[in-house]
């Protein structure tokens, strides 16, 4: 046996040097089509593959000690359309490119990895998945993801709660139906399974990822509504500094009743980015300071961000990532309003020294290693540490402090057996502790399996198929064991139409905040229920899009049907027991189906048009349920663009609309006076920007926001008017 194992290990050996001895550089050049002038920051990648860098500010890149072997390069940039070049290394080649990218305004063939969890573009997979860039993030002025994500087509937020497709409700801030992610690594807190907003700094994400409908197949538990994938920078070759500023004020409210102070409210931050590489190290290091003052009396808050990103080239087939970042917030304890004529007033006799301290801590490593052209492995392994605390006496009954620890370590490999023929497969165990007054002591405990294959039947079809099986122990809770397969199929018609395919299942196991929370939260006190099994869905959708021309016009469309059929689902639910209390529990059975449909346009050449609408039937299904309306669904959420560009001036108008809610919880109008006053949402954001790069020869960007321009009042949640006019000033930079 032992001589079995030094020869294997010998082979292993040998076999890594031998590779090491053929390796290739492909070199090359970038540029616009339309002006030949080389285009910087553009990014190149081998397909299926970890290969990849940008180009420089020449427009040049290099990619070195690559195998032998037939790849495909996959060249994008914004604004620009992405290329696909084949290119074979062999013994006697010498690589060198010159590739010329076309202009584009319409962003149909992003480049992702959420879907399938490898490179690929979006037209390839047979699921919904919505993206937004870098440049979009800047020009809105958006330093949370939650407010990014209100553009995205589908999604609707009720507070920090995210909804794709209708999958949730209003859930008091706890358990999300949607998979979190920062770059592959799962961001939900080990205590209340919610979502963080502000640990990830804006300012250096390269995009979001979205993907629509059941995704536990790859992700397990919380993927019951979709997957959402925060995709930060990488290290740029040469040196690159990045900044930006901005000052802005809330408007006066128009009612009396509601102005609580003679000064204007104000928000203002700082961003600032430095990143560059030495050789085989690459770094990225960036810092946030904001401050808002809020529309709302007593509901402040300060965020400091710091965040870096190392990342180390081993030698030509392995390279490691090691990621951090640390969040600090302070704001005051906000809950809800006093009454809709004191909209922005908390109730009275509320103690306004009060105030709730968090920090949010992530580290992660990534470790990834290329065995040929065809397979590569990748082990991911950190920890993320969340922290709250307010500001109450030890003894005071409402006093509240949790310290939460998530430990997530995967390993994953991909094999590419073939042309035809690709396999994604890994491991997954995540450890998360609790210490808690209002939690108690506990841990949770998840183990899964996963497995996906990646046919390609014949040239224009594709056949995807998956699952994965998952084991959750939480402290004095039945264990519970979850499969979850996936099926997906994908048709390039020849009528340059793509059509889509897919039903999978989704599940999410309860967090240890819904079974063992004894808390008071406001009004309202919450009993614990450690016998909560986990909540299932089984997702499907069909689809279509198509990209086409029209009286010299360029459109492209996307079509699609979906239904998630829930079964468990976990809800807040008003239960007696010597009083009145909130209580985690399986209570409901829904069905949510509708359909969506997505427009973008590129007209005269300029004019960049976005629509999307996406109609909902929200149905609970719960027997003698009283009303047959899922609560807190939008039936109806509508987005449009424009972008108008007129030289180094650029005007951008969005329009969302959210029908107001059919069913709500009318108990909540024994806690909170009005909670159940709601409207339809017309909301209209504006932006001018102002590019000084001819003027001053560099990048810079001056950009006038205005979101909510018609200072139009709606709840975002009982007891919550959404936020009013505010109006800032920015100034962007890149060097």
């Amino acid at each position: 046996m032992k001589i079995i194992y030094l020869i294997c290990i010998t082979y292993f050996i040998v076999a890594i040097n031998l590779n090491d001895l053929y390796s290739f550089d492909i070199k090359g050049k970038i540029i616009a089509e339309d002006t030949n002038e080389p285009l910087r920051s553009a990014t190149i990648k081998l397909e299926k593959t970890k290969f990849g860098t940008f180009s420089d500010a020449t427009g040049n890149f290099l990619i070195k000690n690559i195998p032998a072997g037939n790849y495909t390069i996959i060249c994008k940039m914004v604004g620009f359309e992405t290329q696909k070049i084949k290119v074979s290394l062999t013994l006697d080649s010498t690589i060198f490119l010159e590739i010329k990218m076309p202009s584009r305004t319409l962003k149909t063939n992003e480049v992702i990895v959420s879907a399938n969890k490898r490179v690929q573009q979006v037209q390839e997979v047979p699921v919904s998945v919505s993206v937004i860039d870098l440049n979009s993030l800047i020009n809105k002025n958006i330093t949370d993801i939650d407010k990014a994500l209100e553009y995205i087509p589908g999604i609707k937020m009720n507070g920090d709660h995210v909804s794709i497709r209708g999958s949730s409700g209003f859930a008091f801030g706890v358990g999300s139906k949607v998979a979190y992610l920062l770059d592959g690594f799962p961001l939900l807190s080990g205590d209340q399974g919610d979502l963080k907003f502000d640990i990830i700094p804006t300012f250096n994400i390269e995009r979001i990822e979205v993907v629509k409908g059941a995704g536990s197949a790859l992700y397990g538990t919380s993927a019951l509504g979709g997957v959402i994938n925060i995709i930060t920078e990488e290290p740029k070759d040469n040196s690159s500094i990045k900044a930006k500023i901005f000052t802005g004020i809330y408007t006066k409210p128009k009612y009396k009743e509601w102005k609580y102070s003679d000064e204007y409210s104000s928000n203002s931050g700082i961003d600032f980015s430095y990143s560059q590489k030495f050789n085989d190290f690459g770094f990225l290091l960036s810092g946030r300071y904001l401050t808002d003052d809020s529309y709302r009396q007593f509901d402040t808050r300060t965020n400091i961000n710091l965040f870096s990103k190392l990342k180390y080239y081993i030698n030509n087939k392995s390279r490691f990532t090691l990621s951090t970042s640390y969040a600090s917030n302070e704001k005051d304890d906000w809950v809800y309003w006093r009454n809709l004529d004191s909209a922005t007033i908390p109730p009275a006799g509320t103690d306004m020294t009060i105030k709730i301290y968090s920090d949010k801590f992530i580290l992660t490593g990534l470790y990834e290693y290329i065995f040929d052209n065809n397979d590569f492995l990748l082990f991911r392994t950190g920890l993320y540490k969340t922290f709250f605390e307010n500001t109450l006496n030890h003894s005071n009954p409402d006093f509240r402090t949790s310290t939460a620890v998530s430990n997530n370590n995967e390993i994953q490999i991909n094999n590419n057996l073939s042309n035809e023929f690709f396999l994604t497969s890994g491991l997954n165990f995540v450890y998360n502790t609790v210490e808690a007054n209002i939690y108690s002591n506990n841990h949770q405990i998840t183990a899964a399996l996963y497995s996906q294959m990646e046919y390609k039947i014949i040239k224009s079809a594709n056949l995807t198929l998956g699952f994965r099986t998952d084991y959750e122990k939480t402290t004095n809770s039945k264990d519970n064991i979850e499969f979850s397969p996936k099926i997906g199929f994908l048709f390039h018609s020849p009528f340059e139409v793509t059509f889509r395919a897919s039903v999978g299942k989704g599940f999410r196991t309860a967090t240890i905040a819904e079974k063992y929370a004894k808390i008071n939260y406001g009004p309202f006190k919450v009993k614990e229920n450690p016998d909560i099994s986990p909540e299932t869905s089984l997702s499907s959708e069909i689809g279509a899009n198509s990209e086409f021309k029209f009286l010299d016009h360029l459109f492209a469309i996307d079509l699609s049907l979906f239904q998630n059929d829930m079964n468990n689902m976990i809800e807040a639910k008003f239960v007696e027991d010597e009083g009145l209390f909130i209580q985690f529990s399986n209570v409901s059975k829904a069905r949510v189906r509708g359909i969506e449909l997505d427009l973008k346009s590129l007209l005269f050449g300029i004019l960049g048009i976005q629509s999307s609408v996406t109609l909902i039937d929200p149905q609970d299904l719960t027997p003698n349920a009283t009303n047959k309306t899922l609560k807190y669904r939008s039936k109806i959420l509508w987005y449009s663009g424009i972008k108008i560009p007129t030289g180094a001036v650029e005007f951008e108008f969005d329009y969302r609309f959210l029908s107001r809610a059919d069913a709500v919880d009318d108990i909540l109008e024994h806690f909170i006076p009005d909670a159940n006053q709601r409207v339809n949402a017309h909301i209209i954001d504006a932006r001018i920007i102002f590019s000084l790069e001819d003027l001053l020869k560099y990048k810079i960007n001056l950009v006038l926001n205005a979101n909510n321009l018609l200072d139009y009042y709606y709840t975002i949640y009982p007891g919550n008017l959404a936020p009013t006019r505010n109006i800032t000033l920015q100034i962007d930079a890149r060097l």
